[in-house]
């Protein structure tokens, strides 16, 4: 497979149109969310997705990988890959899709799942229940991962809310799981400054603590990512009560699709991390 095949394997799995998902549903979507930016955003239990929407999900996630360069291209290019394979049973998972509903491709992305073996004990040399979440059921908790934006949006209202978008649906899910008495905490990792920050803004309770990778990451097919400059950090996030009248602020900022962005409206209400 040639560079040339791939970047246009990135732009098919780029362009995959989601316009008719929640028609295709097969129950009932755990968030569903729309707003005047142009956007449907809709959280769904994996097995409830047909077979064609989540392997264009994947194919979706790796094109934004490798057009952010997380993604050796030499070596996706030798093993003929041109997806981000799911890492667990369909009913184990749930995925937020932010559409946008002007030609039906998705505008972001988040996955959350209970899974038998964590993703961050394969990625680092941890155990979650001994040095991230000691006081927490292994039972109790889920694993948030691949928060992406689609690569080139540029810079209008719903490429600047598309991971808000995400994150509040996120919220909402987890909120329900916590109710119901399945969640205790989310665990998860990414750049300081990216997820485990935004969690922040949105009033979870949020611990990072410093791992090392396993020694494999950095030659595998996501090399360039843990090769970043800027190193990602586990984190572990206690949704709250007193998250409700934010979340309901930021819902209603994004529904209205108002000017600005989320920060900007953050620290008009005096969020002391905005």
């Amino acid at each position: 497979m040639t560079a040339l095949a791939l970047e246009r394997l990135a732009a098919a799995g780029s362009g995959v149109g989601f316009a008719r998902v929640e028609r295709a549903l097969t129950g009932e979507p755990a968030y569903l969310g729309s707003g005047l930016d142009g956007s449907l955003t809709l959280t769904v239990r994996g097995d409830h997705l047909p077979t064609r929407y989540r392997e264009a999900l994947g194919a979706f996630r790796f094109a934004q990988y490798l057009r952010l360069g997380w993604i050796d291209p030499h070596l996706a290019a030798a093993e003929g890959r041109y997806t981000d394979r799911p890492a667990h049973d369909p009913r184990r998972d749930l995925h937020t899709l932010v559409i946008d509903r002007a030609d039906g491709r998705l505008a972001g992305y988040v996955g959350l799942a209970r899974p038998e073996r964590f993703g961050l004990e394969a990625d680092y040399d941890l155990r979650v229940d001994v040095e991230l979440a000691p006081q927490t059921p292994r039972g109790h908790l889920w694993e948030a991962k691949r928060l992406v934006r689609r690569v080139g949006m540029g810079h209008g209202q719903l490429a600047r809310n598309a991971p808000w978008w995400a994150l509040l649906a996120l919220t909402r899910t987890v909120t329900g799981l916590r109710e119901r008495g399945e969640l205790a905490a989310m665990i998860g990792d990414g750049a300081p400054d990216g997820s485990p920050a935004m969690l922040a803004l949105l009033d979870y309770d949020v611990r990072t603590i410093t791992a090392r990778p396993r020694a494999g990451n950095r030659t595998g097919l996501y090399g360039p990512m843990w090769r970043q400059e800027t190193a990602a950090v586990p984190f572990h996030a206690v949704p709250h009560p007193r998250q409700e009248p934010l979340l309901e602020d930021l819902e209603r900022f994004l529904a209205l699709g108002r000017t600005g962005s989320v920060r900007e409206l953050l620290r008009a209400k005096g969020h002391p991390h905005a």
